[in-house]
């Protein structure tokens, strides 16, 4: 199975493509094809796509990361990456799921409209997201499914002593005002590799 993992940061494009399937001797229990990093979005930028058949750099002026996911996917379809029935599936991290998203979450409209209605949670890292989201639906289209991955549901079962601010209640509930807990999916990676490496068996989400 074919993979296109695509991290956004607040002015980062980061992505890999990995194949679950392959045999290799890596530790890890897939084979990456291509990665790349597009740095510095919003001015200009460092390009850097690298592929056992191919590599790519340059610095150009990249207004957002709309135009930086174009990029990304021009120089994956020419690297024959693209074709059809090459891809089986994108993730996308995605910073802030709020209360709604606590678990990975296929993509659809409605979907994306709750992503795009939690911007202002964390404004900049959901809108670049979204952009990253915006550019794989006008490439791929509907054939090729799309899964947010957030980084607040590592921590959604936080207690509500740890959770909660010492404001009034009432203020928190309108206004969605917690501690979601963020790197998430970083700290899921480091406790799962740590039950694996260790044999423990792994406890709680947070």
């Amino acid at each position: 199975m074919r993979v296109l993992v695509i991290n956004c940061g607040s002015s980062t494009l980061k992505f890999q493509l990995i194949d679950t399937a392959a045999r290799h001797t890596g530790p890890a229990a897939e084979h990456r094809l291509a990665h790349g990093v597009i740095a510095r979005i919003g001015g200009q930028a460092s390009i850097d796509f690298v592929a056992d058949s191919a590599a790519y750099q340059d610095a150009v002026t990249i207004a957002d990361h709309d135009e930086a996911s174009q990029r990304m996917f021009e120089w994956l379809s020419t690297a024959g990456f693209l074709a059809s029935g090459s891809l089986d599936a994108v993730g996308h991290r995605v910073v802030h799921g709020g209360h709604r998203f606590v678990e990975p979450t296929r993509l659809d409209n409605n979907v994306i409209t709750a992503i795009d209605a939690l911007r202002d949670l964390a404004p900049l890292h959901n809108e670049p997201a979204l952009g990253a989201i915006r550019a794989a639906q006008a490439v791929l289209g509907t054939r090729v499914p799309m899964v947010a991955v957030f980084d607040t549901a590592f921590h959604h079962t936080l207690p509500a002593w740890a959770a909660q601010y010492a404001i009034p209640r009432n203020l928190a509930a309108r206004y969605h005002i917690r501690r979601y807990g963020f790197h998430g999916i970083a700290h899921r990676y480091m406790s799962e590799r740590y039950a694996t490496l260790t044999a423990t068996p792994p406890t709680g989400s947070s």
